[in-house]
């Protein structure tokens, strides 16, 4: 029997073929991309509030999204909605923009 969780993980993983390697290899990597495509977007948006000398509760208040879901968002951690996205983005005067990736930036797919 496994004595911890690394143990039981590696001793599956020893019977993986490369394909299977490979899947979640590409899967780690696409979650990796997203959750710092998450936490780039919080940043911004805690960078806009605090540039407009707002604290969350105000954000909220102006917004109508809750303070613990605008903490969620900022600290990259919340799989927001485009609607939580735009109440934000209008509470702070601000758009969402579509613009060309920088060439140095991996694709994600």
């Amino acid at each position: 029997m496994a004595k911890s969780y690394r143990e039981l993980a590696a001793r599956s993983k020893a019977d993986w073929t490369p394909e299977v390697h490979a899947v979640h290899a590409a899967a780690g990597s696409a979650f990796r991309t997203e959750m710092a495509e998450r936490a780039a977007l919080g940043a911004s948006l805690a960078e806009a509030r605090t540039r407009q000398n707002l604290t969350q509760p105000e954000l909220a208040e102006l917004s109508g999204v809750r303070q613990p879901e605008i903490s969620r968002v900022e600290r990259g951690v919340a799989n927001a909605t485009q609607k939580t996205l735009h109440s934000l983005l209008d509470a702070l005067n601000l758009k969402l923009a579509i613009v060309p990736r920088d060439s140095a930036e991996p694709r994600t797919h």
